[in-house]
């Protein structure tokens, strides 16, 4: 018999209801005890719930974090994708399979979001640079490809803070600069940001 503490999460059970099981001794014997309803209906139905977490496994959107509830999250969006995927396909009869369907919900909801919220102090821009800006556009609207031609990154003896993520607090430097606007950018993400942020929109 299991003398083990066991704690269960539920909104679905009075924690007060019990119900009389039966359970073996190492002698052989067997008694009736006194069990939570929780774990009388877990150990009826754990067949299904040992799939549920099998299948979830095989494509697990689980993420490492220290915030302990977004672990909790992750996992009962993954339940919650394998639940609705058997429902639909009861409801439906396609024999779609897990990642298809997983690839649709993703898409589904991302839709035409592409970009990002800049993150960091608002950019601010003098007159000088901005009659730059303003003039390298108006020069290269005409060009076959202005996106190529009118802003190109150049390397720079000289690393200096980027324009578009260093802040105070973390302060971020580079030594890449963009030609024609005349600041310095990480050329990884913030380059492509900043011209399609506070160039191209203009």
């Amino acid at each position: 018999m299991d003398k083990k503490e066991v704690f269960v999460a539920s909104n679905y059970f009075d924690p007060e209801v019990s119900e009389e099981v039966t359970r073996g001794k190492k002698d052989g014997t067997r008694i009736r005890i006194t069990c939570p309803l929780p774990i009388v209906q877990y150990n009826k139905y754990m067949g299904g719930v040992d799939l549920s977490d099998q299948k979830t496994k095989y494509y697990t959107i689980d993420r490492k974090s220290k915030r302990n509830w977004m672990r909790i999250f992750f996992r009962f969006l993954g339940i919650s994708l394998i639940s609705s995927l058997i429902y639909y396909k009861n409801l439906s009869h396609d024999n779609i399979n897990t990642v298809e369907y997983i690839s649709s919900i993703s898409t589904a909801l991302i839709g035409d979001y592409v970009g990002r919220k800049r993150v960091g102090r608002p950019l601010a821009l003098n007159n000088q640079k901005k009659m730059r800006i303003e003039k390298n556009i108006s020069e290269t609207r005409n060009c076959e490809k202005p996106e190529l031609l009118a802003h190109m990154p150049e390397v720079i003896s000289t690393r200096r803070r980027c324009v578009y993520c260093s802040t105070k607090e973390k302060e971020k430097r580079t030594d890449v600069m963009c030609t024609f606007c005349g600041v310095c950018l990480c050329v990884k993400n913030c380059f492509l940001l900043y011209h399609q942020n506070y160039v191209y929109q203009q």
